[in-house]
């Protein structure tokens, strides 16, 4: 019994340390979160790291787990769910202008145009419409 608490409390200690790159769980050998969501600023016990585009293969991220958190911001659950949808929209049209009086969403799509712009510098984002169809070939591997 004492060895089945040691072995969970092992795994939810080592979860804070890993990230899902497109349903592959990878762990780190750092903290990948802060605690603190990078749209409403607060605090909290979990966030999420939200990848803006995958512009990794698999074989890439488990050659190099650092990878992992390129092109991401860490948000709270809320905030995390509102970036999902806004990554949608811009996948469908990567032209679409929003404009929302909510300083969240603002905050959101400011810091999506930072990470596309670091992908666009680094030359991972080849096209405007990447979408995450592409990787999912990778899954099984």
């Amino acid at each position: 019994m004492l060895k089945n608490f040691l072995y969970n409390l092992r795994n939810i200690l080592e979860a804070w340390k890993t990230c899902n790159y497109h349903g592959l769980r990878v762990k780190v050998n750092f903290e990948p979160r802060t605690g603190t969501c990078e749209a409403c600023e607060r605090k909290f016990k979990l966030t999420n790291r939200h990848h803006w585009l995958y512009a990794f293969t698999f074989k890439e991220i488990r050659e190099n787990p650092e990878l992992v958190v390129r092109y991401t911001n860490e948000y709270c659950f809320l905030c995390h769910r509102a970036a999902n949808s806004l990554r949608m929209i811009f996948e469908d049209d990567p032209d679409v202008k929003i404009d929302s009086k909510s300083k969240i969403i603002q905050r959101i799509i400011e810091l999506r145009e930072i990470e596309i712009k670091k992908a666009i510098k680094d030359g991972r984002f080849n096209k405007p419409d990447q979408k995450r169809h592409k990787y999912k070939e990778n899954k099984g591997k």
